[in-house]
């Protein structure tokens, strides 16, 4: 086996020596391309793939996206040229008890309402997306 090994890895660096050798010293070449960030910025579909909402801006009576408090809103999304966002349905590590169980359901709960409500209060600015094709 070693005997084998050896002969494998020969092999190898002396192909990758032939290739080296037979490389123009062009190929080395640096080309330097100058981008305008903003440029493609606007050119491109600019996506969040991970939005909490935070808990303490979630009540049944207040929306998230217009109280000037969340890290996300519409105003912001649109200000920073934003197309799209993921919103999570996310519950904290707790206790694995019924009780635990419980409260993490009731997190997802309230975070699942809040998200389902901002298609409806935002329609001509919000779609929920359920497949390619949204």
């Amino acid at each position: 086996m070693y005997h084998h090994t050896f002969k494998s890895l020969a092999l190898t660096s002396a192909l990758a020596m032939i290739l080296t050798a037979c490389s123009s010293p062009d190929d080395n070449k640096v080309v330097e391309i100058k981008i305008d960030p903003a440029t493609v910025h606007q050119s491109v579909m600019v996506l969040d793939s991970h939005i909490d909402l935070e808990l303490d801006l979630i009540a049944e009576d207040m929306d998230p996206w217009s109280s000037q408090k969340s890290r996300v809103d519409i105003n912001k999304m649109k200000a920073g040229g934003m197309d799209g966002a993921f919103l999570i349905v996310f519950s904290p590590q707790g206790d694995d008890t019924d009780d635990g169980i419980a409260k993490a359901a009731a997190i997802a709960e309230t975070r699942y309402t809040a998200i389902m409500r901002l298609p409806e209060k935002y329609p001509s600015e919000i779609e929920l997306a359920l497949s390619a094709d949204d």
